[in-house]
């Protein structure tokens, strides 16, 4: 059964909301990555993704979770437009473009393929 466009980038969108607040702004593993605990307070306090991204400052935990949306975007194989319209504007609200990232290739385009074979990098990062 298809999956209504609207239905699935809003699913999308929680789904950042909830990484966000869950693992970078509460757990050991956002610290692992970078996320101070005075950025995790700031995290907690904030419940807007935009708000939530203003407190992202490391580049090791922006670029974990660009690494985290590529992985999740690239799961069915298909890097969808609504998924790169957002993903790209994350990277702007978190002053990263997408040619700085290893899996974006020119113009945008998610690199599926690195994204699949890096699967255990990317989650070992974590």
């Amino acid at each position: 059964m298809p999956v209504n466009r609207h239905v699935y980038l809003r699913g999308y969108r929680w789904a950042t909301h909830t990484l966000l607040t869950s693992v970078f702004a509460s757990t050991q593993l956002g610290l692992a990555i970078g996320v101070t605990k005075e950025e995790q307070a700031a995290m907690k306090a904030k419940t807007s993704i935009g708000a939530l991204l203003e407190e992202i400052q490391s580049d090791e935990a922006k670029s974990a979770l660009v690494d985290t949306l590529a992985l999740v975007a690239g799961a069915d194989g298909v890097f969808e437009d609504e998924e790169r319209a957002f993903i790209t504007k994350v990277m702007t609200r978190i002053g990263m473009e997408p040619s700085e990232h290893p899996y974006f290739q020119d113009g945008g385009d998610l690199d599926i393929k690195t994204v699949r074979a890096n699967v255990k990098q990317i989650l070992e990062s974590l």
